[in-house]
Formats: C-alpha cells, structure tokens, sequence
C-alpha cells in the first residue's frame, strides 16, 4: 500500500524481521519466558536489508542489531540459569560473533564454561577478550570480568 509517497506494508503481512522484533522484545522484557519459548527463531537473525545504506536504513541496522545482541545475552544467560549450557554457549559466541569487543559477551561465554568446570577453557576466552581489548582499544578487562575468573579459579581449588 502507498500512502503521501511512501511505501507500506498491511499489518497483517508476515515479516520475519517484525516477528523476530517480536520475539526479541520479550525475550528483553520478560526474560523468564525463555525457557518457554521457541527460540529457532533468534538463531537465525542476520543484517537488516544488507547492501542498503541509506540513513534511515543504518539507523534500522543499528538497532536491530543492538537488539539482537542484548536479546542473544539474556537468553544465554537465562539458559546458564536452567542448566542448559550447551544452549547457552551457542547464543553467547552468537553475541560474541557479532561483537568481538562486547565484554558482556565474553562474560557469559566464560561464565558458562566455569559452569561446565572447564576452567582452562575459562581462561583461554579470557585471554582472548584481554588480547582482544588490549589490541582494538588500549584497555584491560573490566574489574567484574578479572574477579569472575579468578572466582572460578578459587572455587576450583576449594
């Protein structure tokens, strides 16, 4: 349908972005319904009409991929939660994937192998995100990430 111009879509059309949108919302507002949800549908997310780089079309991208992110995080966190870490680990290299500079990526990424009691493989994803900081930005890891490693350590040892 075109109105004044401008191009639209019924609300009755199937758009996959729209239900992907959908689901990502909740998965954000209401992360205990993770566990319920199909989540085939978040694996499968990629750029917004790549090849289009008209400013409101990058504006779009950018949110939905900041979207996709944060919604990729909460459910691999919610995931460690239940238990189901091998789930887990497939959204947080998803996120980490998309964003090799997200700490928070790295974070669950080793989160869940600590999880695992996979300590060396804790600490090879943390090297990873400190060489990675240190070589694209100039900084070292957050406080938060250095004590989650050294946790894992410790409660190794106990």
């Amino acid at each position: 349908m075109a109105t004044n111009g401008q191009l639209a879509l019924a609300e009755n059309i199937d758009v996959d972005v729209r239900n992907w949108t959908a689901l990502a919302l909740q998965v954000i507002d209401q992360p205990s319904t993770v566990a319920a949800l199909d989540l085939s549908a978040l694996r499968q997310c990629g750029d917004l009409l790549p090849g289009w780089y008209e400013d409101w079309v990058l504006l779009e991208r950018e949110r939905a991929r900041q979207l996709q992110l944060h919604a990729l995080e909460i459910v691999a966190d919610q995931l460690i939660g239940l238990g189901r870490l091998a789930a887990a680990l497939e959204f947080a290299t998803r996120a980490l994937q998309m964003e090799q500079l997200r700490e928070s990526a790295h974070r669950l990424v080793i989160r869940v192998h600590l999880a695992e009691g996979n300590v060396c493989e804790a600490r090879r994803q943390f090297e990873r995100c400190r060489r990675t900081l240190h070589n694209e930005l100039g900084v070292r890891p957050s406080d938060h990430l250095r004590d989650l490693i050294a946790d894992g350590y410790s409660s190794r040892r106990s």
